[in-house]
């Protein structure tokens, strides 16, 4: 049976294994666990991380010098790349609608 959630950083600390998984992370630093897969598939993780798999797995001992360090994810740059490349394509959309109508 899989073992619960860390809500805590000295749970992190107790803990007795070399990773932690994504949701661990994202309790602390007060994200979206699916934010910290993003950054690091997109090479924005700044913590040693490994895929197992498409499972995200976070250096213990790193996330912990990390927090203790006062670091912070770039994960809301993450969300603004996205939301940016989102808006690029709708632009593109209504783009291609407004020559298609010059056009009629």
């Amino acid at each position: 049976m899989a073992r619960p959630y860390a809500q805590s950083l000295e749970e992190i600390k107790a803990l007795d294994c070399a990773t932690i998984r994504p949701h661990d992370a994202a309790v602390i630093l007060r994200c979206d666990p699916y934010l910290l897969n993003l950054a690091a598939k997109e090479g924005k993780l700044t913590i040693k991380h490994f895929f197992a798999g498409n499972r995200l797995h976070i250096s213990r001992m790193d996330f912990i010098r990390f927090v203790e360090s006062g670091g912070t994810m770039p994960v809301e740059n993450v969300v603004q790349m996205r939301r940016m490349e989102r808006d690029i394509q709708e632009m593109k959309r209504l783009l291609e609608t407004l020559l298609s109508m010059e056009g009629a």
